[in-house]
């Protein structure tokens, strides 16, 4: 049952947008001329940044054809429900590109927390629908709400998404995350499995995808993938005030709130990762580290290297590693247990041939950062998850006529000052391959790792 959100504020009133937009403007005003006096201070100053924006809101609301809205004055309590994106109708999109004209989308930038996005929030006052102006300045009104007219709700992603009660497991990836709270674990947590977790990822980024190419505004979303070692995915009730009071274990994942009240944060538990791969080059520095990465350079096969240029020192190159001497070389400075996990668990899953990239100071690039093509992106989310650098790289066309690939992703890469004002860069990369998806999610049981991308699905047919 959907909780019930309380509100102390009065009777609500209906207010054309153009008599709204008068009477704050002039409190507005008072509030320029305090902070010309310099007597405005602290609070008062947010106050006048927060109606500010909350006036851009108005106007561009009524730009966008809407007449009147509905305030709640601060006083007594009043009872709406909530409800859930996604939403159908006009007036929803209509509102979506009015708090993007006004900047909504950038006004608390700054202090969210990476995995949570501004919200649409959507509440229900009998069978008709509004979304909630996300800011408002406490003056005569506690809350403005904007209603759809023709807004209907769409059913709630998580419907056929299965979530459930702790069950022993969960419990003990609990315990073994040190939690301190095992004795109201199972009243504040539900659970679901990774697969399952991917599923819903799938149709929510989906979701926040349309919503952002049509309004170019960013709304909540769930990481695309969970990391390896996976055991649990938690989710906090959402229908129990006093749960937030409780810290949520865990990776962070996001906040489903908006897609389903019932629920709110999203985490991953893992046990110790099967995937260790350190390679260490943060060893040397410098001129060591120039050495070391131009030995293995040596041992391997150039492919294209960038032309000098009035004697100025480049450097920038594409090696293949694909030697039996640049394999000896690579054990020697990756060692032995970092080159077994590279070639046995890192390559078979993301691409079998492997490639060295340098970059002098000065130099081009023979490779360039990119956005993936779509075949890819499972690729290199996987390659995230498997916590590696997880670059589609894009090769300079001078390259790909002397037969380097067209795109590597990166595995490992750093850089160094050589010498003052002149740096050097290096990466390990892969050829990607293609990752074969079920329904847009791919779950690898062997090292417990995911990933979902539904538009690869949908763009191949």
């Amino acid at each position: 049952m959907d909780a019930v959100l309380s509100y102390f504020l009065a009777m609500p009133d209906w207010i054309q947008l153009g008599n709204l937009i008068r009477r704050y403007e002039k409190i507005y005003e008072a509030l320029h001329g305090y902070a010309i006096l310099g007597t405005l201070y602290s609070h008062g100053i947010q106050q006048k940044y927060e109606l500010q924006m909350y006036l851009r809101v108005l106007r561009e609301l009524a730009a966008h054809g809407f007449d009147e809205v509905l305030c709640y004055r601060v006083g007594e309590e009043v009872n709406v429900k909530p409800g859930w994106l996604p939403v159908k109708g006009d007036d929803f999109h209509r509102v979506v590109s009015a708090f993007k004209q006004a900047g909504v989308d950038i006004l608390y930038l700054r202090s969210m927390d990476w995995w949570r996005q501004q919200s649409l929030r959507i509440v229900e006052i009998g069978e008709d629908l509004y979304v909630e102006i996300p800011v408002q300045p406490v003056f005569e009104h506690k809350l403005t709400l904007v209603k759809l007219y023709d807004g209907k709700k769409l059913e709630k992603l998580t419907s056929d998404i299965e979530i459930y009660e702790l069950g022993e497991s969960e419990l003990e990836a609990l315990r073994n995350a040190g939690y301190q709270h095992m004795d109201v674990a199972r009243y504040i947590f539900k659970a679901m499995s990774p697969p399952e977790y991917l599923r819903l990822a799938g149709r929510i980024c989906y979701y926040a995808a349309e919503i952002y190419d049509k309004h170019d505004y960013p709304i909540q979303t769930l990481n695309p993938y969970v990391e390896d070692g996976v055991t649990s995915v938690l989710v906090m009730r959402g229908d129990i005030p006093e749960a937030k009071q409780y810290r949520m274990p865990g990776r962070l994942k996001g906040d489903i709130n908006q897609y389903d009240p019932l629920y709110c944060y999203v985490s991953t538990l893992h046990r110790e990762t099967s995937i260790v791969f350190n390679p260490n080059l943060e060893r040397f520095s410098g001129g060591p580290l120039l050495d070391e990465i131009y030995r293995l350079a040596l041992a391997g096969e150039l492919i294209y290297k960038e032309p000098e240029e009035g004697g100025e020192r480049r450097g920038s190159g594409v090696y293949s590693l694909n030697t039996s001497a640049a394999g000896k070389e690579l054990v020697r400075l990756i060692g032995e247990s970092n080159h077994r996990v590279l070639r046995e668990v890192i390559m078979p899953r993301l691409g079998e041939e492997l490639y060295l990239i340098v970059v002098g100071g000065g130099g081009r690039g023979v490779y360039e950062l990119c956005d993936p093509p779509t075949e890819y992106v499972p690729t290199a989310l996987l390659a995230k998850a498997m916590d590696l650098d997880g670059e589609i790289m894009k090769a300079i066309d001078e390259a790909v006529e002397a037969g380097a690939p067209e795109y590597l992703l990166t595995i490992e890469s750093g850089w160094t000052m050589v010498e003052r004002d002149w740096w050097f860069r290096y990466a390990l990369a892969v050829v990607p391959k293609k990752i074969s998806l079920n329904k847009g999610v791919y779950f690898d049981e062997n090292i417990r790792a995911g990933v979902v991308s539904h538009l690869v699905d949908l763009l191949s047919g």
